[in-house]
């Protein structure tokens, strides 16, 4: 198995943290690049390629992030998931 899909699995699973890397490679993955006005522990993503206007926003604390929701909602991860299990 691919370290994208252990990944995407992990964040569906709803883990109480996981790693800021290991979310941000995700996000880069999906065509998301960090804003520069990102700064502290709010982290703003972009993605050009989505019809989207507004930006995704990752809360960082003591180097883990612990709201999937966004993510989940934002990168259709359940819908991605399904898709490549057939």
């Amino acid at each position: 198995m691919s370290q994208l899909k252990k990944t995407i699995e992990r964040i569906l699973s709803n883990p109480s943290e996981m790693e800021y890397s290991t979310i941000d490679a995700l996000l880069r993955r999906f065509g998301y690049c960090i804003l520069p006005t990102s700064n502290g522990s709010h982290f703003s993503y972009w993605n050009d390629n989505i019809g989207m206007k507004v930006p995704l926003i990752v809360v960082v604390h003591h180097g883990k992030v612990y709201e999937f929701d966004n993510i989940i909602e934002q990168l259709n991860l359940e819908d991605w998931h399904e898709n490549d299990r057939q």
